[in-house]
């Protein structure tokens, strides 16, 4: 009886965190389209109302929760502080390459003109959607595969210990 409470114990725990790296992956996921989402929504508002960034953003954060969005917030909180771009993207859901590209992309806004501007936000945009895609794939392959290998791994543990 002890044993298949313990089989069930862990059986259970490898589940817990099968579920939690899905849930990794698909935050990852989330932040990605997310990002691709602002970008669009930062193109349409310069080119439509010339609006101000932190008025952009603002606007992009009221409806919208998540870890992007709370990233947005803090940007515009260094901003004001006088610390820029620097450590506000999420550390964990953005590969290494992708953290930099981001920064670059948002200490550089606001720097040169109207057609200056439009033309780096579509220059990022093609750049980042396919990044986009690419990541959304494999975030979807790795999330199956790591929830289907910890109840495999959960299924063995809890027959090896019967």
């Amino acid at each position: 009886m002890l044993t298949l409470i313990i089989g069930s114990v862990i059986f259970l725990s490898a589940l817990y965190m099968g579920f939690k790296i899905k849930n990794f992956y698909l935050e990852r996921k989330k932040y990605y389209l997310d990002l691709n989402d602002f970008i669009v929504y930062y193109e349409n508002e310069i080119k439509s109302y010339k609006l101000r960034l932190f008025d952009i953003i603002e606007g992009f954060t009221t409806f919208r929760k998540g870890i992007f969005s709370s990233d947005l917030k803090s940007f515009i909180e260094n901003t004001k502080s006088g610390n820029g771009a620097n450590f506000c993207f999420s550390k964990k859901l953005l590969c290494v390459s992708d953290k930099e590209t981001v920064s670059n992309f948002f200490r550089n806004i606001g720097k040169c003109d109207l057609e200056g501007e439009l033309n780096n936000i579509r220059n990022f945009r093609n750049r980042f959607s396919e990044r986009t895609v690419a990541v959304q794939n494999k975030s979807e392959k790795e999330a199956a595969l790591y929830m289907k290998l910890s109840v495999l791994t959960g299924l063995a543990v809890m027959i090896i210990v019967l």
